[in-house]
């Protein structure tokens, strides 16, 4: 997981903002899925979940 292209963890992941307020993004990668970038806001105490795509073109095992 990224935040702003920074590596902040693994999935799941709980991380306290010491960025700014504002719009900051969220990048999530894994194999088989596609990857997933969202704009989020930043300031207030939230709860984000996000379910990652499987990606049709994956090598299926």
């Amino acid at each position: 997981m990224t935040l702003d292209g920074v590596k902040i963890g693994t999935s799941p992941v709980t991380y306290e903002a010491t960025k700014a307020d504002g719009d900051h993004v969220l990048g999530m990668t894994a194999k088989g899925y596609l990857p997933l970038e969202r704009k989020i806001p930043l300031g207030a105490d939230a709860f984000l979940s996000l379910n990652l795509e499987k990606d049709p073109k994956a090598k299926k095992k």
